[in-house]
């Protein structure tokens, strides 16, 4: 008996294996990797011709795996990315203009222009990640405990250019003086941290708390610091070109806490899109203008001594977290499942574990 007849199957090129496991869960495919080299002989030999390649596979082979698809010896190609923003530019173009319509693109991540002829699927690895059932739990009994008594709390790695002067300018006021704040200069004084945090969860509780937990990275949640603080300020990773929407925004949505957004208009305006909210006091309209970063600090300023000034402004923001928590983890789960059942279902002609145990159910 061929893999094929056994359950649904594709090949893999230079995918993680907690990609492999993700394709497996949740699209209900198998994924036995392979070698470019190995490309003619298996996918001949077995009548398997649908192909999972991973980000660093096609930048490095995607001559030879175009060719392959000329010649029919790969009939659909899947690329698989964390990081969209890696793909080079040369690389999207020609995929759009040769209208490969066999490539899709599978990320984590949202193009920041159109491309007309390439079909992309964006799971949101951070909002599902997060919304595992036990982090549902964590989110409840901090719901019961929170009472804040600061104004802000603000944690980033201020390593670029833009939250670099985001940090400076705010520490250079008094917006700080009843808030908590953390401020690293470089992503590796908080990894050696995490990986502790994670061994300790694994050895302590079990190997099943890993996945609730590493998908925070090192951005996991301080909940002493959510308990005591009304707002968190989110300063977000990318600010220009392809981006993805990262942990630090998913994370205060999913445990209740007002935020103040700080990122480019595409990504906010793609969280709205959603169904998120966020309150405005005539601050994202110039916070998203065409000024330069410089003149937009001031503006930033005033919105937040209007949260702290204004119980009207804090009742409002309370209110719209609320409508986010419910809608995060109830109507933005749901459309998880209804999306990636759609394209798994599709890339694979129906031939999926979800089809084959729904059909031995009407037995």
């Amino acid at each position: 008996m061929t893999p094929i007849e056994q359950l649904p199957y594709f090949y893999g090129i230079g995918l993680a294996p907690w990609e492999i496991q993700f394709i497996k869960n949740f699209g209900g495919i198998t994924v036995e990797e392979i070698t470019v080299e190995q490309i003619k002989s298996v996918c001949s030999t077995n009548n398997i011709n649908k192909i999972f390649v991973s980000e660093t596979s096609i930048i490095r082979d995607a001559d030879y795996l175009f060719d392959r698809m000329e010649d029919k010896t790969i009939t659909q190609l899947v690329i698989y990315t964390s990081h969209l923003f890696n793909l080079p530019l040369s690389l999207l173009d020609r995929i759009n203009d040769e209208k490969h319509d066999n490539v899709v693109l599978m990320s984590n991540g949202h193009l920041d222009k159109e491309y007309p002829n390439i079909k992309h699927f964006c799971f949101e690895e951070y909002e599902h990640g997060i919304s595992h059932h036990f982090n549902l739990l964590l989110s409840t009994r901090l719901r019961t405990r929170r009472n804040p008594d600061k104004d802000f709390l603000c944690y980033t790695v201020t390593k670029d250019k833009f939250r670099k002067l985001v940090v400076d300018f705010l520490k250079g006021t008094d917006i700080f003086d009843n808030s908590i704040t953390n401020f690293a200069k470089k992503s590796e004084e908080i990894q050696q941290p995490y990986e502790d945090f994670i061994t300790s969860v694994v050895q302590d509780h079990g190997e099943e708390f890993r996945a609730p937990m590493d998908v925070f990275n090192r951005g996991r949640p301080n909940f002493e610091s959510y308990e005591k603080s009304f707002c968190e300020i989110v300063i977000e990773t990318r600010n220009r070109g392809s981006y993805h929407i990262t942990e630090k925004t998913f994370r205060p949505i999913a445990f209740g806490i007002p935020i103040v957004l700080l990122a480019e208009k595409q990504l906010f305006d793609k969280l709205v899109n959603y169904g998120y909210r966020f309150y405005d006091h005539d601050f994202y309209s110039h916070w998203h203008s065409d000024i330069i970063l410089g003149e937009k600090l001031p503006y930033l300023l005033a919105f937040l001594k209007h949260i702290k000034q204004d119980q009207s402004a804090r009742n409002s923001m309370t209110e719209i977290a609320h409508h986010n928590y419910l809608w995060f983890w109830n109507n933005r789960k749901n459309n998880f499942y209804e999306k990636l059942y759609k394209f798994f279902n599709d890339i694979s002609d129906g031939n999926n574990t979800v089809a084959g145990i729904y059909k031995k159910l009407n037995r």
